[in-house]
């Protein structure tokens, strides 16, 4: 098969009805390792789609209700019954007066360091996991983010289908670019924490001064759905220029070692463009159906 000729199917349901979207892969190193996991996990019998998959954007997302759930969510934390976190403090109500960036950092990382103490935090049920993709569906929204999906897949750890390839060329990281068109599938970032550039868009100097800045060094079978407006759409020379400029103006040239090609990488790899014509208000009906069903290579 010809690397032109590789497509992603994805189903998205609600149980009932299915809508698909299809992919064309793109032809470069980091589609290739990412077409080999995805190739040998769905070869094997117990294979599945990712609990914790995420949409966010859609019109019917609510800052309120999701900070409401956040809220709920920090209070069953609180009950140290899953695990031990320190206590954590937050407004019960959002407020769109203050700034909440540090408290949404502060709550990131006390899921980073508990995925990174506890190598089963995917299958045990914690409340941190679901506070993890609350956080990033509110920072979204706060960010003006575009309408977007993601997933990955699941399946019973075999010898012959690992779960992901470290990345082990750094001329792979020149793949890593700012999505631009309408429906891009980037790879997922997979990796528990936040890298360089993560910390500058979320201002979140404090991740970078205590050493916990967790770049990417592993692909593997997840997935972004990135349905970007006109809006949405920046240069990445620029938003680099401007990365390098926030890390100068905090102070934080000691902590970032900006000779590594993947404290440069910005945005995520490119792996797949949507084909068939869709507008916004189609991928809102789509997305809508709630998550995603099944995959297919073909």
């Amino acid at each position: 098969m010809s690397t032109q000729d590789r497509f992603y199917e994805i189903d998205f349901t609600d149980g009932s009805d299915v809508e698909t979207l299809r992919y064309q892969i793109v032809d470069n190193p980091v589609a290739d390792a990412w077409w080999s996991i995805v190739q040998g996990a769905l070869s094997e019998k117990y294979h599945r789609i990712s609990d914790n998959q995420w949409i966010q954007k859609t019109p019917t997302d609510s800052i309120e209700l999701l900070w409401n759930r956040m809220k709920t969510l920090v209070d069953e934390l609180n009950t140290g019954q899953y695990n031990q976190t320190p206590q954590l403090s937050m407004p019960a109500k959002f407020d769109s007066n203050i700034d909440h960036s540090e408290l949404l950092n502060y709550l990131h990382l006390q899921f980073h360091k508990f995925g990174e103490q506890r190598q089963n935090y995917t299958t045990d049920y914690t409340p941190l996991t679901e506070l993890n993709l609350i956080i990033h569906r509110i920072e979204a929204i706060l960010q003006d983010g575009p309408m977007s999906c993601g997933f990955h897949l699941e399946w019973y750890y075999s010898t012959l289908t690992p779960r992901v390839i470290d990345i082990e060329d750094e001329d792979w990281y020149q793949h890593w670019i700012v999505p631009k068109k309408f429906g891009d599938m980037t790879l997922g970032y997979h990796t528990i924490g936040k890298n360089i550039w993560m910390c500058y868009r979320d201002n979140d100097v404090d991740l970078v001064r205590t050493g916990m800045v967790r770049p990417q060094k592993t692909i593997s079978s997840e997935v972004n759905l990135i349905f970007k407006s006109d809006a949405h759409n920046y240069s990445k020379n620029n938003n680099f220029l401007s990365m390098c400029k926030w890390i100068k103006d905090s102070n934080l040239t000691q902590y970032v070692d900006m000779t590594k090609p993947y404290n440069c990488a910005i945005g995520q790899p490119l792996l797949g463009k949507l084909t068939g014509i869709y507008t916004p208000a189609n991928i809102e009906q789509i997305l809508s159906l709630g998550r995603v069903g099944a995959v297919r290579l073909l």
